[in-house]
């Protein structure tokens, strides 16, 4: 890293929301550290701020529109500097990793949160075709923050693509010790070991008009279900994998329920006791009983949902669900 790049990262300007709706801003010093700066801000200097909302820009987190670069969030989300008015932010459905990054002419960066984790949001915001890329505290813990705040800003050269940034926290995390490649995990875990190495067979059973006519539904407007492949199409296709040699597979039956299914085709002596929700493991159950007339085909229930995909549209939303 550059001394040009330290010089540049020097300082963060905390933009700060109060309830009154006004807007004040002071500045934060950031900590050199091997290749980056950090920010550390005490939970009592947070907590004194007595914010609504409050924005955390390095120095080195703007850009203009028509620069070179981009921006990205850890849900898959990308962006480059083309608008001359708007506002990204990243709420909680969207940090599924703790971390978000940027690249404009200048540097490129990483931002990594250490700790309040789980609150720390990205927000994007142009305003007259002028970028910043901020980390953003709201509400509750702006208020009685229950720990001090810590962000690794990993800086690199400008033109450093978002998979080499991305590179940076898979570093980190290994190093850590927080995460471990399978090839150790499967040592541990023979049922994880066959969960990976089943390739995956995606069926779309059913669907709704996409877009969507009806943007809110109810069960009374909601649009007809295009149902496509039947269950016993689907029992069809697990006959033919088996006939020809396929031991293992992952089948994501999607449209079937509110929830999605996955499913292993395998030996029936082979498999593990159900262990998913009870509508799962039903479905499995019948899957299962039908096996001994397939040829030994079974199923084991390894469920994944669209849970927040489904709260979005339901008139009866429970907090349960999720």
């Amino acid at each position: 890293m550059t001394m040009s790049i330290v010089a540049l990262a020097a300082v963060a300007v905390l933009r700060r929301v109060l309830p009154d709706g006004s807007v004040a801003a002071d500045t934060q010093e950031l900590v050199p550290f091997e290749d980056g700066v950090r920010l550390e801000l005490g939970r009592e200097r947070i907590r004194a701020v007595n914010a609504k909302r409050l924005d955390i820009v390095p120095e080195f987190a703007h850009a203009r529109k028509g620069e070179s670069g981009y921006w990205f969030s850890p849900y898959g989300f990308y962006g480059e500097y083309d608008r001359d008015e708007g506002r990204f932010f990243a709420g909680s459905e969207r940090m599924s990793m703790p971390m978000f990054g940027w690249s404009t002419p200048r540097v490129a960066c990483l931002a990594v949160v250490g700790s309040l984790k789980y609150y720390v949001r990205e927000t994007v915001l142009v305003e007259k075709g002028e970028y910043t890329v901020a980390a953003t505290l709201e509400e509750e813990l702006c208020r009685r923050p229950y720990e001090d705040l810590v962000i690794d800003y990993h800086l690199r050269p400008a033109g450093t693509s978002y998979a080499d940034l991305a590179k940076i926290y898979r570093k980190r995390q290994l190093d850590r010790g927080v995460v471990r490649p399978f090839r150790e995990r499967f040592a541990e875990s023979k049922v994880l070991e066959k969960a990976i190495m089943a390739p995956e067979v995606r069926i779309r059973q059913a669907w709704k008009p996409v877009p969507s006519p009806v943007p809110h539904q109810s069960p009374e407007s909601e649009p007809e279900v295009r149902a496509a492949v039947t269950f016993d199409r689907v029992k069809d296709i697990v006959r033919e994998l088996k006939r020809q040699g396929v031991g293992d597979a992952e089948l994501c039956l999607v449209g079937t329920t509110r929830w999605h299914r996955a499913c292993s085709a395998q030996d029936s002596r082979t498999v593990s006791p159900l262990s998913s929700t009870t509508r799962t493991a039903r479905s499995n159950a019948r899957v299962r009983r039908s096996g001994r007339k397939t040829g030994g085909l079974s199923a084991q229930g390894d469920g994944h949902d669209g849970t927040c995909q489904t709260a979005e549209i339901s008139v009866s939303y429970k907090e349960r669900i999720v």
